[in-house]
């Protein structure tokens, strides 16, 4: 493709970034924002996570390092900017996904199913809702089809070099090495990255044309790479070492001593189970509910494919993670690359008009679909959140009684007093029996008259509305609607049903009236 037509895929990504209005899940802005905004600016609210060393400090060093160059150039004064630079950064993340996709499905499939995975990913509406999004998943993934496509690259040369059709041997290695470093760094960002490789690398042919390597033919792949890292070993090691020396040292800047990881994160992950505290969800659920809702409307065209080299790779994320107890679709987002290139091949295979319009179709209602998470799906969480950091610039008090982390928090009110003047519930996995959220929700009156004192604005959704008025002529206290914000036509939880209000406390009680 042309070089212009990159700028406009980027600038693209960058206006959907910033297009996006709306909350999807806490951790878009507590296990990413609010740990780099803690890093640079020394305040916010750090999870439970980040106490017991159960993530990795890489992804939101990568936002610390945009907080710190905002503020040496005195930008971070400047609200719009604190809000919109970490979104245009992940609109650039975004859009090396759709880059890198298309490169992959261009060495894999071919030129005209390069462009079907690119159409395929451009109006995909889960990764405009999500790929712009500053989840650990959302970086991962563009790791993921960059690692893909160098190793793609990496079969054919080796192919060639069989064949003696290669000028440069050398190509082979470059793409082996690249491998390495996108594969690693994902791997630091979440660990279970490596579920990923073990089909392609053992079984992918060069062209999903042919047939899966048999087992000799495996035993010589694990011996062609043997002997790969052997040859090169100097080079091997350095970029294995620099990324582990990466490792321990972003995590011992992050945490302030030497801590590791992947090992909390694979102890409260599988071993102990605690992930269910979370929810517990089916066995099928990504089969049933999370690949349908990455490709969508396109998933009709995944079933024209004749890739079963790329379904197995897929099958074999699934299946391990379908064990786990705790599920999200976003966990097997880095399957999105393997997924809409397969869709682009088989569209690209079909030369019937009717599959066409049936995609125009698709893509058309994929747009709609975008529109209405985007920029309608709990807005109100988000919208309320200019007029939080203008009454906590006021020294304005505050208490958000919803569903633990509904809003963002510092990243997006950048007021150092607001962590002593305002506060939400919270709902630490460890708190027994009831954590603070349920033992809000489970006896309302008890747990507001263990409040010292009233704060000037209460912040809830529209269920509890008769339940707080009850609340508040029982106890003499005087609140008034100040503002309402639209949040959902389909609310997440009944917790959540409703617009979000907000009430303002009125200077004299109706005792003192």
């Amino acid at each position: 493709m042309q070089t212009w037509m990159w700028f406009v895929v980027f600038a693209f990504r960058w206006w959907n970034a910033l297009w996006v209005k709306t909350f999807f899940q806490p951790d878009e802005f507590y296990q990413s924002l609010e740990v780099a905004h803690h890093l640079v600016f020394g305040y916010g609210f750090l999870t439970w996570e980040w106490r017991k060393y159960i993530r990795s400090g890489l992804h939101p060093l990568v936002f610390a390092l945009l907080y710190r160059f905002l503020k040496l150039l005195g930008w971070d004064s400047n609200y719009t900017i604190m809000v919109g630079a970490p979104r245009i950064l992940q609109g650039t993340f975004a859009a090396i996904l759709d880059y890198a996709t298309y490169q992959f499905a261009l060495n894999r499939y071919g030129r005209r199913a390069a462009q079907w995975t690119l159409a395929c990913s451009l109006f995909s509406f889960f990764n405009a809702y999500v790929g712009v999004r500053t989840f650990a998943n959302s970086l991962e993934t563009p790791l993921t089809a960059l690692a893909l496509w160098e190793w793609q690259k990496y079969l054919k040369y080796s192919s060639q070099i069989r064949t003696n059709a290669i000028d440069n041997p050398n190509l082979r290695f470059r793409s082996f090495l690249r491998f390495l470093t996108f594969i690693g760094i994902a791997f630091l960002i979440r660990p279970t990255n490596l579920l990923v490789w073990v089909v392609p690398v053992l079984l992918w042919t060069k062209s999903p044309r042919e047939s899966f390597l048999s087992p000799s033919k495996i035993f010589s792949r694990v011996r062609l790479l043997f002997f790969e890292v052997l040859y090169h070993l100097p080079a091997t090691l350095t970029v294995i070492g620099m990324i582990l020396v990466l490792n321990v040292l972003v995590d011992r800047y992050v945490y302030g001593h030497f801590v590791f990881p992947i090992f909390s994160f694979f102890n409260f992950n599988v071993t102990s189970g605690l992930s269910s505290l979370y929810g517990v969800n089916s066995s099928h659920y990504y089969l049933s509910q999370a690949i349908p809702l990455i490709c969508g409307g396109y998933l009709i065209f995944l079933l024209l494919s004749l890739d079963l080299q790329a379904v197995l790779a897929v099958g074999f994320v699934l299946l391990p993670y379908s064990f786990i107890s705790h599920k999200e679709f976003r966990f097997v987002y880095p399957l999105s690359p393997i997924l809409l290139s397969a869709i682009g091949n088989a569209l690209a295979s079909v030369s019937s008009k009717w599959i066409r319009r049936g995609f125009l179709f698709i893509s058309a209602v994929h747009i709609g679909v975008a529109i209405v998470l985007c920029r309608f799906h709990q807005l109100g969480a988000a919208d309320v959140m200019p007029l939080i950091h203008s009454l906590a610039s006021q020294n304005k008090t505050g208490i958000i009684l919803a569903p633990c982390h509904t809003t963002p928090w510092q990243s997006h009110i950048h007021v150092p007093n607001a962590d002593h003047t305002w506060r939400f519930l919270t709902c630490e996995p460890f708190e027994r029996p009831l954590d603070e959220t349920d033992r809000f929700y489970s006896d309302m009156p008890a747990y507001l008259d263990q409040l010292d004192t009233f704060p000037d604005y209460l912040i809830f959704f529209q269920e509890r509305l008769p339940l707080l008025e009850n609340y508040f002529n029982t106890r003499g206290l005087l609140y008034t609607e100040f503002a309402t914000y639209f949040n959902s036509w389909i609310p997440e939880s009944e917790e959540r049903r409703g617009d979000l209000l907000v009430y303002k406390k009125q200077s004299q009680s109706l005792n003192e009236e």
